[in-house]
């Protein structure tokens, strides 16, 4: 696509990513629950040590889109994935095949970098232009997981659990 780039973001993009980030959380709402920072960005999502990756559609200087995942393993399938935490694209880019290019370089880096076999991500229900999205690349979306998270207090008192 002439004038978006897609590719993996690098430290100094860190501020880019954060503020996508802060695009998506208030895009669903949840902009009172947004806590990452670019320090945390820059912490976590580079170096050997690395719990994050980050793919970006840069149009120009301007990050338009965003895929942020990291490896995980299902021992059902006995092979590693990549699971996507976030995915999006600014509403003047939507339209464009972005999403479908964010993932489709996600699942390659994944594959090279680690093996992956699968890519698996979360979608709200109420995001029907999401789940429809999802459907039309072939996702399957169960209707008997739901995810289930401990944070907080809650988890740091199962850490104190003996």
């Amino acid at each position: 696509m002439p004038g978006i780039e897609i590719r993996q973001a690098v430290p100094g993009d860190a501020a880019v990513v954060v503020d996508l980030l802060r695009s998506l959380a208030l895009t669903l709402g949840e902009e009172e629950k947004f806590r990452s920072t670019e320090a945390a960005i820059l912490r976590h999502g580079f170096g050997a040590d690395r719990l994050l990756w980050s793919m970006l559609a840069m149009e120009g200087m301007s990050g338009v889109g965003l895929a942020c995942y990291f490896p995980t393993f299902s021992t059902m399938r006995g092979v590693p994935g990549v699971y996507v935490q976030d995915l999006y694209v600014a509403p003047e880019a939507r339209g464009r095949g972005l999403g479908r290019r964010l993932l489709a370089a996600v699942s390659r880096d994944a594959a090279a970098d680690w093996g992956a076999a699968y890519l698996t991500l979360l979608v709200l229900d109420g995001n029907s232009g999401a789940r429809t999205f999802y459907q039309r690349l072939g996702f399957v979306l169960p209707d008997n997981e739901r995810p289930a998270f401990l944070d907080g207090a809650a988890f740091a008192a199962l850490g104190e659990v003996a």
